[in-house]
């Protein structure tokens, strides 16, 4: 935390979000000041402090203010509907929030909390504080609040140590090898574990300027990315698929082109090899437990299933049931409603340690759906209903029904001018699946609601249903 606010001396260019306009530390500090006097102001004395911030700058400025003022920051989705914020300040030991979104002004609306706006001090920001006594339980020590996307069905906040954060960025820094400075271009956003850590903090502490991308569009993207000749870019496996596919003028050869937040499959590295000249390294982790594995430039004849080789200070286990298990000094302190983290610490993923070291997941473990006893596996049946013709992706989720535990529900994304019935669906799985597999409700969508790190988000499939 000392390290971030030292770069407020800095008169070196630090960060931007737009062409052309970048912000030294020196620039950025009269922000941060007058956002942390507000934050004092405000009659929020204790909690966390959420941040709700699009643009790299203002972003930075937040996280300066409210670590000066020796509160913890929670990190919050500036493109989050109002109610999934107002679910996560409301479920959070957040005492305000602070955020550069005019879109507050209008749709916040709840009777225990006040809004300021800061107009003059962050540009289209505001200042949101509860107005009655904050009781909420708040974790002590120094620690960073950060949500899953909730692929489960359900969003939990992730605290972890600033200690956590460190060990992250300094192996990432012993397993890159990068020379010092130059150029990154960050297209994760900034809440997501991926994008904070290795997208903005790791750039920001070792000298680099960084051009953070706050609205994706690829050819923008594609612009920008020619203009700045970049030695690290960092982004999301649709993004490159996006700007590969996308017409403008060549791109330069990064030293390092990470992509994470989904598999990096075989396609995606070929249109990146064969469309932008670049081979793209695999990032492996989560928001639990920060980065885990790095494949540098992964070539196109190695399996979708490879993630990599482990970062410094990361060691692998196998379980008896195949279940991967890591040691890591990066790893959570605990869920906000949950215990300490066990170490080791279990991950949800399927895997296998190859004799070279590298690593291989081989499936998600997911919890099974209970139907009255019977145990059914969800993926065997989002197998079966993917292979109905005109169906591009389906997810299956165990919905609760009294007195049979759950259901099997299927929310299926039917490709654009085909025309399929809930009925025809459910007669395709009949002929393939046993009666108690075959799911009782299936929702017909145009898209399936995925995070901005192309993850799917189960808890909106929860609420449909």
């Amino acid at each position: 935390m000392t390290k971030i606010l030292d770069l407020q001396s800095s008169t070196e260019r630090l960060i931007a979000s737009e062409p052309g306009k970048w912000f030294t530390g020196v620039d950025l500090q009269g922000t941060a000041e007058g956002l942390r006097q507000s934050l004092q102001e405000s009659g929020a004395a204790s909690g966390g402090v959420a941040i709700c911030c699009s643009t790299g700058p203002a972003f930075v400025a937040a996280l300066i203010a409210v670590i000066q003022s020796g509160r913890s920051p929670v990190l919050l989705g500036s493109k989050w509907p109002m109610h999934e914020i107002a679910a996560a300040l409301s479920n959070s030991p957040c005492a305000a929030l602070i955020t550069d979104q005019t879109r507050f002004r209008d749709e916040f609306i709840h009777p225990d909390w006040d809004c300021l706006n800061l107009e003059g001090i962050c540009t289209g920001g505001y200042l949101v504080w509860r107005n009655l006594n904050f009781t909420a339980d708040v974790p002590e020590g120094e620690w960073l609040g950060q949500f899953t996307s909730g692929t489960t069905g359900k969003s939990r906040l992730v605290i972890r140590s600033w200690a956590a954060i460190e060990d992250e960025i300094l192996a990432l820094e012993e397993a890159s090898g990068l020379p010092p400075g130059g150029i990154y271009l960050n297209m994760a956003p900034l809440h997501h574990s991926y994008g904070f850590c290795g997208g903005l903090i790791w750039p920001l502490l070792r000298g680099s300027a960084l051009y953070n991308v706050h609205d994706f569009y690829p050819s923008a993207c594609r612009r920008i990315w020619a203009e700045l000749h970049p030695v690290v870019v960092y982004g999301l496996p649709f993004q490159y698929d996006f700007i590969a596919i996308s017409p403008g003028t060549e791109v330069n050869t990064p030293r390092i082109a990470f992509s994470a937040g989904g598999p990096l499959t075989y396609e995606v590295r070929s249109k990146a090899k064969e469309l932008l000249g670049v081979q793209l390294s695999n990032n492996y982790g989560s928001t639990e437990t920060g980065t885990m594995c790095v494949y540098r430039d992964m070539p196109l004849e190695v399996s979708d299933h490879c993630v990599g080789w482990p970062l410094p200070n990361r060691h692998f286990q196998v379980s008896e049931d195949g279940v991967l298990l890591l040691f890591s000094q990066g790893t959570m302190e605990r869920y906000y409603d949950g215990p300490e983290a066990a170490i080791p610490y279990t991950l949800g993923d399927l895997g296998h340690i190859r004799s070279d070291g590298c690593i291989e997941v081989l499936g998600r473990l997911r919890p099974v759906i209970n139907v009255g006893g019977a145990k059914i596996s969800p993926e065997k049946v989002e197998d079966v209903i993917k292979a109905c013709p005109g169906i591009s992706d389906a997810v299956v989720m165990g919905t609760a029904v009294s007195g049979f535990h759950q259901m099997v529900s299927a929310f299926v994304e039917i490709r654009a001018g085909v025309d399929l019935t809930e009925e025809e669906i459910r007669t395709f799985c009949k002929a393939r699946l046993l009666p108690v597999e075959v799911p009782k409700r299936v929702h017909l969508m145009d898209k399936i609601p995925k995070s901005e790190t192309g993850k799917i988000q189960g808890k909106y499939l929860l609420e449909m249903s």
